[in-house]
């Protein structure tokens, strides 16, 4: 004879809700409602071409703490767009450093970045002439 027991689903439905919210409480966890979009990356450089490319340097905050990653575009003054992918994952806050393969000429960068759960940010701008070092 074996003994069986079934599983009450409404139980268990409580239990695990009762788990989270604890967890999301002390900090263990989040619920996805709370989150909320990164901001627009800020975008700095000094124009120049070296060998790796130009040196694109960026900040994103995201108000939840999330690690960020980055999605640049770039068209060129003649209306050629060059498309870049998303970068791995960064810390939220502090300044990282890219390189975007330009040629010499005048550009325009475009960014948005995206969250650890998905919420994207709006894209920021900056307008550069790139030139030889």
């Amino acid at each position: 004879m074996t003994n069986r027991q079934k599983i009450s689903l409404g139980k268990w439905y409580l239990r695990a809700t009762a788990l989270l919210l604890i967890a999301t409480l002390f900090g263990c966890a989040k619920l996805p409602l709370e989150n909320t979009a990164p901001d627009a990356p800020v975008m700095t450089s000094d124009n120049i071409l070296y060998p790796a490319g130009v040196e694109i340097r960026v900040t994103v905050e995201d108000l939840d703490g999330d690690m960020v990653a980055l999605e640049f575009q770039a068209t060129r003054s003649t209306g050629e767009v060059q498309h870049f992918f998303w970068t791995s994952f960064i810390a939220s806050g502090k300044e990282d450093a890219f390189y975007l393969d330009l040629s010499l000429g005048q550009w325009t960068i475009m960014a948005r970045a995206k969250d650890e759960l998905a919420e994207i940010s709006d894209y920021s701008s900056m307008d550069l002439t790139v030139v030889s070092p």
